[in-house]
């Protein structure tokens, strides 16, 4: 039973059935349309209506209706309410989260900055014992050709030496 209204459904036998039973139901359909349209246009002349003087019936539905249309206001309230603490949350975790990120990234810069000086240090300190090291290398240079001089002006002294007491 559908709208006050018994529906039997029948296989069609033939083409012509068929076409009639298709026929039925798009007037089926039709007439559910306009009643929806019907019940959906009543219950905004009802709201728009407020104002006016209902019947009893009218009165209780209307009331009932009103009661729903608080009650979802009431849900839709409350739950701006919620998103906009969750909102509220998440805006603060972020701003905490910004202000981490940015310490630690300051953070991150003055050691980097210290690294870098430590590096230059470490540079400087590395060339200048490169230098001390080239310095000394000549200085050993220099001396082991002083040394072989030595060496072989003592070894032409002992010479003249030995000769000398030859003749003699």
């Amino acid at each position: 039973m559908k709208n006050g209204k018994e529906v039997t459904i029948q296989t069609p036998k033939n083409g012509k059935e068929a076409k009639e039973g298709r026929e039925i139901n798009r007037d089926r359909d039709k007439e559910i349309k306009e009643t929806k349209e019907t019940t959906i246009t009543t219950s905004m002349s009802n709201i728009s209506n407020v104002g006016r003087r209902l019947s009893l019936g009218e009165d209780g539905r209307m009331k009932e209706l009103l009661k729903k249309i608080k009650a979802i206001g009431k849900e839709l309230t409350e739950m701006n309410e919620k998103q906009d603490a969750y909102q509220q949350i998440a805006q603060e975790q972020m701003a905490e989260l910004k202000k981490e990120i940015k310490e630690e990234l300051g953070t991150m810069k003055r050691d980097a900055e210290k690294m870098k000086e430590e590096i230059k240090q470490l540079q400087m300190k590395n060339t200048e014992r490169e230098e001390k090291q080239t310095v000394t290398q000549t200085r050993m240079k220099t001396l082991e050709i002083l040394n072989q001089k030595l060496t072989s002006r003592q070894e032409n002294l002992e010479m003249r030496e030995m000769e000398y007491q030859l003749r003699l």
